[in-house]
């Protein structure tokens, strides 16, 4: 069994993940919410990727009581949304205890599907274009993306609450969770993403 320490950022994550009963002890994941709501385009370039804070830090130990590194993987949920995660599996790393982050990415398939809606159509014309409501376009998305994760605009959004990622126990024995106010220190600290080179 992993002991797991959770430090929320503010009273309201830490009330967030005291009130949700969702993770069973033992799980080899423990699920983690989105702290609000997100929002993204429906174009190219950043409005497609994010990075995205839980606004959460962590440290994970062993029954011995040594430091352990987690993995950050999406739930398999996530196959009903537009997203993916961009660096799955994601590596946390024994000594950091900075916020916790996940890159997303809304998926190719989407994009084109939500492309070739949005195209003015060369045998409608202009009123009957107009007409074209956007529950005839959800209708339309991609299998199996579901509703709550796309707006009325027909752009890709992740609710607040959501849980579409975990942490897991590489070797899957399963989390014992505390939330805390505050974590051991580290050499490494805050620094992540790429902060040891490329």
């Amino acid at each position: 069994m992993i002991n797991l320490y959770i430090k929320p950022a503010n009273a309201a994550v830490k009330q967030l993940y005291e009130n949700h009963d969702f993770n069973h002890l033992g799980d080899a994941g423990f699920d983690l919410l989105m702290p609000e709501k997100v929002e993204f385009g429906q174009h190219s370039g950043s409005d497609l990727i994010k990075l995205i804070g839980f606004q959460i830090s962590i440290y994970a130990e062993d029954a011995q009581g040594d430091p352990i590194g987690l993995f950050l993987t999406p739930r398999s949920s996530i196959y009903k949304t537009p997203f993916r995660q961009v660096n799955s599996p994601g590596v946390i790393d024994a000594g950091y205890r900075g916020e916790i982050k996940v890159p997303i990415e809304v998926t190719p398939n989407y994009l084109n599907k939500v492309a070739s809606l949005l195209r003015p159509s060369l045998d409608l014309s202009k009123s009957e274009r107009e007409q074209s409501d956007v529950a005839k376009k959800q209708a339309a998305l991609p299998e199996p993306f579901s509703s709550p994760y796309i707006s009325e605009d027909s752009t890709p959004i992740i609710p607040k609450l959501a849980r579409l990622f975990q942490l897991v126990d590489p070797h899957l024995k399963g989390f014992k969770v505390e939330i805390v106010d505050r974590l051991p220190d580290s050499a490494r600290s805050s620094d992540g993403f790429g902060s040891t080179g490329i």
